[in-house]
C-alpha cells in the first residue's frame, strides 16, 4: 500500500468546464498509486450545480480533497496562485479539470524529484472528448534542451507538470498572461537556473478541443 508523500494536487475548475470529464479527473487522482498529501480543488468563481455536485462528492468521499472557492472567476493564473498561498508542502503536481491521470503518474514524477530536480514534466497522449487518442506529444527531455527548446515555444506540457513549490514562490507564482500563464513561469524558472527534466513516458491523457488551445 503506498503512503502519503510530501505533495499537494493543485487543480483549478471553472464554469466551463465539463462535469463528466472533470469527475474522471478527480477520479484517476483518487485511484493513482501513490496518495498526496492533499487534493486542493479551486473553484474559480461561481459554478453550475452539476460541477459543484462533483465537487462536494470528492470532498465528502476523500479527506485527502480540500476545496477553496473564488466568490468571482478571476483566470487560470489568480486561481493557481490563491491556491499556492495554501499549499503547505515541498511539492506540487498539477493537474486540469478535463484530463485523465495515468496510475502511476504521482509516483513517477515523485521519484524524479526526489533526485533533485526543480520542475519535472512528462509526455502526454492527445485524446478526443469521446476517450479516443488521436496524437501523442513528447516534450524536450533534458534541462540543456528544455532551456533551448523555450526561446521558441513552451517546454513543457502544462498539465504533466510537478515543482518545488520555494522557487514558484520566490519569482512570484503565475504571471497573469493569458493562455500562457505556464509558460511564462517556466521561463522565469529557467531562468533563475532550476534543474529541470521530463520524461519521455505519456503520463496524462489530455482532452484536446478549446481547453487544450487554453493550455497551448
Amino acid at each position: 500500500m503506498s503512503t502519503p508523500q510530501d505533495f499537494t494536487v493543485l487543480i483549478s475548475v471553472y464554469s466551463g468546464d465539463r462535469p463528466d470529464l472533470f469527475r474522471a479527473a478527480l477520479q484517476s487522482i483518487a485511484d493513482n498509486s501513490l496518495a498526496p498529501t492533499k487534493v486542493l480543488i479551486v473553484v474559480d468563481g461561481p459554478v453550475r450545480t452539476d460541477l459543484d455536485e462533483v465537487i462536494s462528492q470528492f470532498e465528502g468521499d476523500f479527506r485527502t480533497f480540500q476545496v477553496l472557492r473564488l466568490p468571482e472567476n478571476r483566470g487560470l493564473a489568480a486561481a493557481l496562485n490563491a491556491g499556492l498561498e495554501r499549499v503547505e508542502t515541498r511539492y506540487v503536481i498539477r493537474a486540469d479539470a478535463d484530463d485523465w491521470n495515468e496510475r502511476d503518474r504521482f509516483a513517477a514524477l515523485m521519484a524524479k524529484l526526489s533526485e533533485g530536480y526543480d520542475l519535472v514534466g512528462s509526455a502526454i497522449v492527445e485524446v478526443n472528448e469521446d476517450g479516443t487518442a488521436y496524437a501523442s506529444r513528447v516534450p524536450p527531455l533534458t534541462t540543456e534542451d528544455i532551456r533551448a527548446f523555450a526561446r521558441r515555444r513552451n517546454p513543457f506540457n502544462h498539465m504533466s507538470v510537478a515543482y518545488r513549490v520555494a522557487p514558484v514562490r520566490a519569482c512570484g507564482g503565475y504571471p497573469d498572461f493569458t493562455f500562457r500563464e505556464d509558460y511564462a513561469l517556466w521561463c522565469l524558472l529557467l531562468q533563475g537556473g532550476v534543474r529541470s527534466c521530463n520524461l519521455d513516458t505519456p503520463l496524462v491523457r489530455a482532452t484536446a478541443g478549446l481547453g487544450m488551445i487554453r493550455r497551448r
